[in-house]
Order: C-alpha cells, then sequence, then structure tokens
C-alpha cells in the first residue's frame, strides 16, 4: 500500500539525523498543539479531511517518554455528504533516538478510543484503537521545536487502516538542562610531598681576623744642637675584607617541585589554558600530539565532576647540560567518571627559561 511506503520512507528519513547539541531534558513537561490530514482507507465511506488536535507529555528520561493526545477530524460519509465527525484520545509511549541533538527523530506507540458523532449520532463511543508511528523534532530554541508525526491507527473492531500526518509545534518546560562546562573554584595550590634531600644551607665565608701591624714605639728625641720635634708613627689601616657570600641561587629541584605543583593546579581548577601552556609543542603521548591530547583532556574535564587530584613520593632529576628533567611520582585520581592510582613519569625540557613537558608516561601502582 502507498500508505506504508509512506511510512517507511519517513522513517528512514528520520533515522539519519545526527546530534548536534543536548535538548531532550529528563524531567522535562511538554504541550504540541499540531494540525494536518487523516486519511481514511477506501472501504470506510469516509472522506480523508483536515485533522487538528493536541499533546501533552513527560520526559521520564532524556529517551523514553510518555503523552496523551486529542485528535479532532471533521469529516464526511462519501455517500452522502453527512457529517461524519471523528475524535481520537489516548495516550503513547515515545523513544527518542539521539536526544543530545537538534534533529531528534523518535518512535511511538499508543492505545486509545476511536469515536464519531454524525447528525443520527451524538459522541458515539464505537471502538478500541492502537497506532504506531515515528516522528521528528527540530528545536529551534532549548524549549521550543518544531514537529513532525506520523501515525497509522488502528482501529480494531473493524481493522481499518487510517494513517494521521500531522506537524506542530513543541513547547518544553522544566526538566534538567545541559550543563555549561564552568571552570570550578580553584583550590588551593596542593603541597606536594617531596623526598628530595634538602640543600643544606649555605656556610657563610669565613673571614680571618686580621690585626693592623705593629706600631713600633717612638724613638725618643734625641738632643742635638737644634730641638727635633718627635714624628708621630704612621699606623697603615686595614684593607677591607670582602664578603665571599654570593647571592642565594634557585635551587633546580625546588624550580622543577614549583612547575609540577603550577600543572597539578591548573588541571584540578579546570584552567585550560595554564594546563596547555605546560606541555611543549612537541609532545606525544598514547598516540596523540599536543592538539589532541588537549582535546581529549576537554572532554574528560566536561564530563567530570568532582574531580580530586593528589600526588606523593616526587623524586625529581634535574640534568643542567642537557636542560632537561624528570619528574615520577605516585598520582591519586578520582572523579564521577574515574578513580584510579598510577605511577606518573614526566619528562621536562627547558624551552626559553620555562619547563616544559615532553612526554608522560604511567604505570600500575606497586
Amino acid at each position: 500500500m502507498k500508505k506504508y511506503g509512506m511510512l517507511i520512507i519517513v522513517i528512514m528519513l528520520m533515522a539519519v539525523s545526527q546530534p548536534a547539541k543536548a535538548e531532550v531534558r529528563a524531567g522535562s513537561f511538554s504541550v504540541t498543539p499540531f494540525a494536518g490530514g487523516y486519511f481514511f482507507e477506501g472501504n470506510q465511506n469516509s472522506k480523508d479531511a483536515f485533522a487538528a488536535g493536541l499533546r501533552a507529555g513527560y520526559n521520564f528520561t532524556k529517551n523514553l517518554g510518555v503523552e496523551g493526545f486529542y485528535t479532532y477530524v471533521p469529516s464526511k460519509y462519501e455517500d452522502t455528504d453527512a457529517k461524519n465527525n471523528v475524535y481520537i484520545g489516548g495516550i503513547e509511549g515515545l523513544y527518542h533516538f539521539f536526544p543530545e541533538g537538534s534533529f531528534v527523530p523518535f518512535v511511538a506507540i499508543g492505545i486509545g478510543g476511536y469515536h464519531f458523532s454524525d447528525d443520527a449520532n451524538k459522541y458515539v463511543p464505537r471502538r478500541l484503537a492502537v497506532d504506531y508511528g515515528a516522528g521528528l523534532k527540530i528545536f529551534i530554541t532549548d524549549d521550543i521545536a518544531l514537529r513532525a508525526d506520523v501515525r497509522h491507527v488502528l482501529p480494531l473492531n473493524d481493522r481499518f487502516n487510517d494513517l494521521l500526518v500531522s506537524l506542530g509545534v513543541t513547547f518544553s518546560f522544566g526538566g534538567k538542562k545541559k550543563e555549561v562546562a564552568a571552570q570550578a573554584e580553584e583550590p588551593s595550590a596542593p603541597v606536594v610531598a617531596a623526598r628530595t634531600e634538602e640543600p643544606a644551607p649555605p656556610v657563610p665565608a669565613k673571614v680571618e681576623e686580621t690585626s693592623a701591624p705593629a706600631v713600633k714605639e717612638p724613638v725618643p728625641p734625641v738632643e742635638a744642637p737644634a730641638a727635633v720635634a718627635p714624628v708621630a708613627p704612621v699606623v697603615e689601616p686595614a684593607a677591607p675584607v670582602m664578603s665571599q657570600q654570593s647571592e642565594t641561587k634557585i635551587i633546580p629541584e625546588d624550580d622543577v617541585k614549583n612547575f609540577v605543583n603550577k600543572w597539578l593546579t591548573s588541571w584540578q581548577a579546570g584552567d585550560m589554558d595554564t594546563y596547555r601552556s605546560c606541555y611543549s609543542s612537541e609532545f606525544q603521548s598514547k598516540g596523540m600530539n599536543l592538539d589532541a591530547w588537549i582535546s581529549f583532556k576537554n572532554n574528560v574535564r566536561q564530563k567530570s565532576k568532582d574531580i580530586s587530584i593528589r600526588i606523593d613520593d616526587l623524586k625529581i632529576s634535574v640534568d643542567g647540560k642537557m636542560a632537561s628533567a624528570t619528574a615520577i611520582f605516585n598520582q591519586y585520581y578520582s572523579s564521577s567518571i574515574l578513580k584510579d592510582s598510577v605511577r606518573k613519569t614526566l619528562n621536562l625540557k627547558k624551552i626559553n627559561e620555562q619547563w616544559k613537558i615532553s612526554k608522560e608516561t604511567i604505570a600500575p601502582l606497586k
């Protein structure tokens, strides 16, 4: 039948829709006024007619929902052209495919009552009816969607095959909206427990005490024909002693330790710009370059909640000649989607006087 072919084509077109962003919300209510056409099977003595109605629903989850519906069809008998209004009401279950998309196809199945009224009968309940079909919601805002539906309606008593095609506008209310990736409050910088030996405090240079050269006793004046004034002794001052203590220099291990703290804090706080700046442009890990790595870590951040990260047993080695360093530590990580403990190694290079991570590897924690 042509009606069945049309239904199959519509379902296939709906199935190829691709997700774009989250729109169907768990816990949301919806109201959908609609209008379209109702097509009777040829042996029912009823003319195809305009149809209008209302749907009201609730989504238990993003995928699963339920709707009540009411449809009015102002038809006429084919042989007499007399009024034959049809009223259809019932309830349907809906299953949404790709609920995190702007284009959301769905399937539906339901049960209800099929009633009619004409000049001789006033709103007479006539038969039980079941229906099934498919539809498509196209979200134009977070709360408003255009909607198309196709239903195969089966009045059970006479086993007729009717078709309802409609267009409508869905208005959604309530429910949990998709969370915008927001940075958590920046926690205080974690304290890194390092096992590097504390360097001995610098020993001040020993300054030898120098005494002034001994001053010879003045020679008593010798009597001479003319009195000669005694000559005062000349005492040469001691040369100033220069301090041999040089300026305090930054210890390379402490420099690396501060860098590890910066890297760790930026990840926990969600500061992805600072986090990216900790990596070398030549970074490679798990077969990913820097761009792929940061994209992967962004996805992890957006899906994770309650992130907690702690490290201990930090061991640092620095090669000043090669401008490289290695930081090895135990890492304890937990979030809403992952919990693990690993032994992590960061290979560092000094580029433009800044430490950068060139390679990152992990091993099971023994």
